[in-house]
């Protein structure tokens, strides 16, 4: 009986440091899923403020990515 024991807290497939292992495997996992979360409603959030105000972010983002300007408006441009 106590050579089962021992063959199962150190031996086998699942021994006590690999169940160590997975329980820290699994904390590593918990704080992954919570920083998603946390940028998954970041996201929506900016979603939402899409919805609500379309023409406003289109033309942030033709201003910011696609450089174009109004009429009479300059742009400079620096480098990095």
């Amino acid at each position: 009986m106590v050579l089962y024991t021992f063959y199962n807290l150190f031996l086998s497939q699942y021994n006590v440091f690999r169940v160590f292992e997975l329980k820290k495997a699994s904390v590593e996992l918990n704080a992954k899923i919570s920083r998603q979360r946390a940028e998954n409603s970041n996201t929506e959030q900016v979603l939402e403020l899409i919805r609500e105000n379309p023409e406003h972010f289109k033309e942030k983002f033709a201003r910011e990515y696609m450089q174009l300007q109004r009429e009479g408006e300059y742009i400079l441009l620096f480098k990095q």
